[in-house]
């Protein structure tokens, strides 16, 4: 099928659920919103909405597209979600990543460590600042709970 629809990124399959359900990974951005069309057309029902709205995002609209497309999918990753701030921590650590590779590449051994110096201030600091966004989330919605009237115990 994916030959056939023209795709030609890297594609990772991989089983799930006992090997009765498999997770589909591609990894270039057109070639998902060309599947993701493909599949609306040929008769998608599960998630359509989801589906109709990713293949709308680009640059201007990720950070809109991404909160409109947590109101559809419910709380279940609420918790591991990156906010924007942490998003640019993340691209910033990706970006970081690449001159190191690139670095390293070309030689430059004195560049590349003080880069994966770098990189591992980035790394630790975004770790325990995405923690700390996680414990406040965890915060507030516990308060809101208690203010509807909840108890835990």
């Amino acid at each position: 099928f994916l030959k056939q629809e023209g795709v030609n990124s890297p594609v990772h399959v991989r089983s799930v659920c006992k090997q009765t359900c498999h997770k589909l990974a591609v990894c270039d951005t057109a070639a998902s919103k060309h599947l993701l069309k493909r599949l609306m057309v040929a008769g998608l029902s599960t998630k359509y909405r989801q589906a109709t709205m990713a293949v709308t995002i680009d640059a201007s609209n990720h950070t809109a597209a991404r909160d409109g497309m947590f109101s559809l999918t419910g709380n279940q990753a609420r918790y591991r979600r990156l906010g924007q701030v942490s998003r640019e921590r993340a691209v910033n650590i990706v970006l970081t990543r690449k001159k190191l590779l690139y670095a390293r590449s070309e030689g430059k051994l004195a560049m590349a460590a003080e880069i994966q110096i770098k990189l591992g201030n980035l790394q630790r600091f975004h770790a325990l600042a995405t923690q700390r966004e996680v414990h406040e989330l965890l915060r507030r919605d516990i308060r809101a709970l208690l203010g509807k009237g909840c108890s835990f115990a």
